[in-house]
């Protein structure tokens, strides 16, 4: 990856216009706000979009202009890019400096550069650029991209076609059209599916337009094609940018799924996040016409542009624990949690659902993903959480997760430790806890834990609760009634602190409470990873199939055991977990961040959540009401 600071370059090729948010005054302050470096090269610069009644002035960029650009940024060695997006331009050379820069990039900077293409070349059954450029994007451009994203016009011109596409299997024989040309994914936009294939969403009269998603890995045939139609409320009035925006939210989708190691689950994870983007230009657009503006409300989206990006980046992360999420309410719900109350309705309209994919004894997983991703077609005003049963019980990790990460310096504490102890090195990736408790000599142990537990206390100082963690306790504890315990490595005089001297926690807000000398097997105290100690909890629970009533044996202790949910920050957190049979979520985190791809991840998490309000969704269905 070609990250600056760490994150994911984008060379961006679109227009500019000097008032207004069209081309790449629409894609910059979205993408950045998700997280993704931009640099733009403006093909044109207008002093603002052509819908005002006096049209606009400004002029093109010369080609041997964008071409020295572009040998600038060669020269200073900046022509090293993750993600290359290109939208309006009225000049053939311009599409060819394009490819030719395509190309430059993969043979000499990065061979997995992704090339989103919006192929702009006119819209509502006219061009407003040369005609000759469609013969280019057919030629030069579409060989070279990753995904292209037409409106249905570019779609009918592109593919030749007599008419645009309207129905369900015209859109798919477009789909196979462009991905012969190169392309791996293909989203139409705009397209008008008619009514009788696609009901209105929860009983709703609101019209509605599609988005058509298809999936073919590189170098597959149109057997192994996956087609998603994502349907989204059709808004009334004509606004400029909507094009642009939605490439630019589209971007983060496409760029982590086609990270993934496995092409299995791409076809649905895509479909979810273009579904999640289509949530997002929604919220953007009803804003926009509730207010009467003619410009996108593009600044006042902003923390939209944020959930956005967290909410592709948990999608993709979960498809990539090959569990995709089961109920598309979540999704929904999250997208609209702190919209405007006009608005939350639009949002979760937004539904998709499976056209075509993979023969499932090709790629069992495949359709398993699918199935997740287009299980609910109508999103109700009453989101449910995606876990089929409310928890029996919920165990939570303190440090890092309760809390902010970071208050223990735990560098300096191991740096303390070496030099009382010599064996025990500086930087060891081995765990202090199980190497302390298992030390042979009793009083070296006690005083190597006194500096373990001076760093514990001295943290207290600098902890901090994650936001709205009294809302989510009282959410869970006092209206849902779900017990909860809580499981900490930490010493019990900082766990004190914790609990009852520092954040005005409710007394008797867990059940139970573990310390890292709490649970002992064969005489010997344990500690997260190990199972025991999420056994402990479930053995206080009483989560055994006599108590509730189960007579299967041990198939209805494991789905009991299963309706525990065990939340942390850590692979210990989650192989504690996975090893009592728990349901486990990791709440994702600076410092976790690698986790994510490694093969531990995959084997023992089942859900990844950004912060308290997605767990709250992924828990009981219901949001936090925060501000």
């Amino acid at each position: 990856m070609s990250t600056s600071q760490g994150f994911p370059r984008v060379l961006s090729i679109q227009s500019h216009i000097v008032h207004g948010f069209v081309g790449n005054k629409a894609a910059a302050f979205p993408l950045q706000t998700m997280g993704f470096d931009i640099d733009c090269i403006n093909t044109v610069t207008l002093s603002n979009h052509p819908a005002y009644a006096n049209r606009c002035r400004g002029a093109g960029l010369e080609t041997p202009v964008l071409q020295e650009l572009l040998r600038g940024l060669e020269d200073n060695a900046l022509l090293r890019y993750d993600l290359l997006l290109s939208g309006y331009t009225r000049q053939k050379e311009h599409l060819l400096a394009i490819a030719d820069a395509v190309e430059h990039i993969r043979a000499s900077a990065n061979p997995d550069l992704l090339y989103i293409c919006d192929p702009v070349l006119g819209d509502n059954g006219s061009y407003y650029v040369p005609e000759e450029l469609r013969d280019i994007y057919l030629s030069r451009i579409l060989p070279l991209a990753t995904a292209v994203t037409p409106n249905v016009f570019e779609t009918q011109v592109l593919c030749g076609a007599a008419q645009p596409p309207t129905t369900a299997q015209q859109a798919i024989d477009a789909c196979r059209s462009l991905h012969a040309r190169g392309p791996q994914i293909v989203v139409l936009t705009g397209i008008p599916i008619a009514s009788a294939e696609t009901p209105p969403v929860g009983g709703a009269s609101t019209p509605t337009l599609s988005a058509v998603v298809s999936f073919r890995p590189r170098g597959a045939d149109a057997a192994h094609e996956e087609v998603y139609q994502v349907e989204l409320p059709r808004l009334p009035g004509a606004l400029s940018g909507c094009g642009d925006l939605f490439a630019a939210l589209l971007t983060p989708g496409i760029f982590r799924t086609m990270q993934m190691d496995s092409s299995a689950e791409r076809g649905a994870c895509l479909a979810a996040c273009v579904a999640q983007a289509a949530r997002t230009m929604t919220q953007v657009v009803a804003d926009t016409l509730r207010h009467g503006e003619v410009e996108l409300r593009i600044l006042a989206a902003r923390d939209a542009f944020i959930r956005h990006g967290d909410v592709v980046r948990d999608t993709v992360a979960n498809y990539c624990l090959h569990h995709a999420p089961s109920d598309e309410h979540y999704a929904s719900a999250r997208a609209a949690h702190g919209v405007h109350d006009e608005l939350r309705s639009l949002v979760q309209r937004v539904s998709v659902r499976r056209l075509r994919h993979r023969p499932a004894a090709e790629d069992p997983a495949a359709a398993l993903a699918s199935f997740h991703v287009s299980h609910h077609t109508s999103l109700p005003s009453a989101p449910m959480g995606p876990l089929p049963l409310q928890p029996l019980g919920v165990i939570f990790d303190m440090d890092g997760t309760l809390t902010l990460p970071g208050a223990i310096d735990f560098a300096a504490m191991r740096r303390e430790l070496t030099a009382m102890h010599p064996p025990l090195p500086p930087h060891s990736t081995m765990d202090l806890v199980a190497y302390l408790n298992g030390l042979g000599d009793a009083a070296e142990q006690a005083t190597l834990y006194d500096v373990v537990r001076r760093y514990e206390l001295a943290a207290c100082d600098a902890q901090a609760l994650r936001p709205h963690l009294h809302e989510l306790l009282l959410l869970l504890r006092r209206h849902c009634h779900i017990p909860l315990a809580l499981s900490t490595r930490n010493c019990q005089e900082a766990t004190d602190v914790f609990l009852y001297q520092r954040y005005d926690l409710p007394s008797d807000v867990f059940d139970f409470v573990q310390v890292r000398n709490t649970v002992a097997v064969d005489g010997q105290w344990v500690n997260k990873p190990h199972p025991s100690v999420a056994e402990d909890v479930l053995r206080r629970w009483q989560v055994l199939p006599a108590s509730l009533g189960v007579a299967d044996g041990d198939h209805g202790e494991a789905e009991n055991r299963r309706r525990v949910v065990f939340v942390g920050d850590s692979m210990d957190d989650m192989k504690c977990g996975r090893g009592a049979g728990c349901t486990t979520v990791l709440i994702r985190t600076h410092e976790n961040e690698h986790y994510l791809r490694s093969a531990d991840c995959v084997a023992n998490v089942d859900f990844v959540v950004s912060d308290l309000n997605d767990l709250a969704l992924l828990l009981v269905g219901r949001p936090l009401h925060v501000h």
